[in-house]
């Protein structure tokens, strides 16, 4: 992991610049005049926001967002080469970034390496998920109306296919009530039933 020196040169400079700016903003707020904040203050915010997020230092951050910038045509390639079977496709940061892709069936399927923005990507695969992402989307949505009527306080249902499992929030917080339900479904879905507990109902405000 690259260390960030406060002191190098050019980190002083781009501080400077960063102070700059952000006075420029302030008196236009005070003036009642609109400006735009330059690009590279936005670029700046996503990558210690990606910083902080993946535990990498900055210059690591700022690689990984322009290799994930770039990652799109090698996905639409993956997603295509392995549409029979493809159960999900995630980017992962832990222990370093890579493609992280589920597919449907036993059949095993040897990891790859793309290279993306001149910086060499690892391709995982996991085989064994017992559906394609379109087969779970259509569990899912034949099953919620199931879970709904075993479960009067749930207030959403959403599908977690790289864990083979289905989250299901409802207000309360006592879940082992719902056993007998759960039994069920996994029965129903082959996939795990998880709860989210001390989740409201959305409301329109």
């Amino acid at each position: 992991m690259n260390n960030i020196h406060p002191e190098e040169p050019g980190r002083r400079h781009r501080a400077g610049i960063r102070i700059t700016v952000l006075t420029i903003l302030a008196a236009a707020l005070v003036s009642g005049s609109a400006i735009s904040a330059p690009p590279y203050i936005e670029d700046d915010v996503a990558t210690r926001a990606y910083m902080l997020d993946a535990g990498v230092s900055f210059e690591e951050a700022q690689s990984r967002l322009r290799v994930q910038a770039e990652l799109d045509p090698h996905i639409v390639r993956l997603r295509t080469q392995y549409a029979e079977r493809i159960a999900f496709l995630s980017i992962e940061a832990h222990p370093d970034q890579h493609l992280r892709i589920g597919l449907k069936g036993a059949a095993v399927e040897p990891d790859q390496v793309i290279t993306v923005a001149g910086t060499p990507v690892r391709v995982q695969f996991e085989s064994g998920q017992p559906y394609t992402d379109e087969e779970f989307s259509q569990v899912l949505a034949k099953s919620a109306p199931v879970i709904y009527a075993l479960i009067p306080d749930v207030t959403g249902i959403s599908g977690q296919p790289e864990r083979r499992a289905i989250e299901i929030h409802v207000e309360g917080f006592d879940t082992d009530v719902y056993e007998p339900a759960v039994e069920e479904l996994e029965a129903m879905t082959r996939l795990k039933i998880e709860f989210r507990p001390g989740m409201s109902r959305s409301r329109n405000l």
